[in-house]
């Protein structure tokens, strides 16, 4: 992955106090990211649409690529996650907002953003 990020001439900053520095990536994770946020913003230009609200956009879908793109496209399809459900989610499974959410969304749906949300470890 470094590799990647290497040949594809990314460049990450890291600020100190007030001055921006480009930083040499040489760990992994930073290399995913690295790579994630470029995609993001090859996307927010592919779909003229402001980078933020792709971001906001690929946390409503968990973070599932294929699903960001359909969302961009139009699809009707795709649901996107709000903020209440994620809260009814991580409440108690005999709540009645848990309870609607999984009627809703379905046990898979809702097994996913669990984790995603990391409210389950499994």
């Amino acid at each position: 992955m470094i590799e990647t990020v290497q040949s594809e001439g990314l460049i990450v900053y890291k600020r100190d106090d007030e001055e921006k520095r480009a930083i040499s990536i040489t760990d992994g994770e930073v290399a995913f990211f690295a790579l994630l946020a470029s995609d993001m913003l090859d996307l927010a230009e592919k779909y003229k649409r402001d980078v933020d609200d792709v971001h906001r956009m690929f946390f409503e879908v968990s973070c599932d690529r294929d699903k960001l793109v359909k969302l961009l496209e139009g699809k009707q399809s795709v649901q996107k996650w709000e903020q209440i459900e994620d809260l009814a989610v991580k409440d108690c499974q005999d709540s009645m907002a848990y309870k609607y959410v999984m009627q809703k969304r379905g046990e898979n749906e809702v097994a996913k953003r669990r984790r995603f949300l990391e409210y389950d470890t499994k």
